[in-house]
């Protein structure tokens, strides 16, 4: 029996690393919610989901608000009855390096929209998670390439602490969180390692 039979995972994030956190998944027999931010990403995840065995249901969330992120998860949760686990993936920045006085607001917006659609995940897929049994929630976070980055680095130092938090807000109902940041190749020893918080 696979480790994840007959879990529903929802996995919200973009680029390469939202495939792999989904056929990691799909492979060891999870149903697969997911979130991309467009069509053509969402319909080439699903197919490569589906080619690996499992069921998949692919949501468009083109940006972090809470209209878009509750239909996504509220979808997954009807479709596969419940959820199981929520699987935030957050991919790097893309300005490692850049110096204070380079950086302008559009930077600061990034980074604060990934802790924002964490908040905002978290708060509409934990009553589905409660119910669930061996639930969890797990963070992985791709910002190892981009640590010089003070946005960057300001958004992981968030999700961190928000994951600690939450570890022992949710430990008294069966809810366990994991926070992880990885590099590049790491994803998936990351997500058999999920060492809880």
């Amino acid at each position: 029996m696979m480790a994840e039979n007959g879990k529903t995972v929802f996995v919200y994030g973009d680029g390469p690393i939202c495939g792999e956190i989904c056929l990691h998944f799909a492979r060891n027999g999870a149903k697969v919610g997911f979130a991309c931010r467009t069509d053509a990403a969402a319909s080439g995840l699903a197919r490569s989901i589906e080619s690996a065995g499992a069921r998949a249901l692919a949501c468009v969330v083109q940006r972090p608000c809470a209209e878009e992120l509750s239909r996504a998860v509220i979808a997954v949760a009807e479709e596969f009855c419940g959820i199981g686990r929520l699987v935030y993936a957050r991919s790097a920045s893309g300005a490692p390096g850049a110096l204070l006085l380079d950086l302008d607001e559009s930077d600061w917006d990034c980074a604060m929209d990934d802790a924002k659609a964490f908040f905002l995940l978290c708060k509409y897929a934990l009553p589905y998670l409660i119910n669930e049994k061996d639930s969890s929630v797990i963070i992985i976070d791709g910002n190892e390439a981009d640590a010089q980055s003070l946005p960057g680095l300001a958004s992981s130092k968030a999700l961190e602490a928000a994951a600690g938090r939450m570890a022992s807000e949710l430990s008294g109902f069966g809810v366990s969180v994991s926070y992880e940041r990885v590099a590049d190749g790491e994803v998936a020893r990351a997500l058999r390692r999920r060492r809880k918080i």
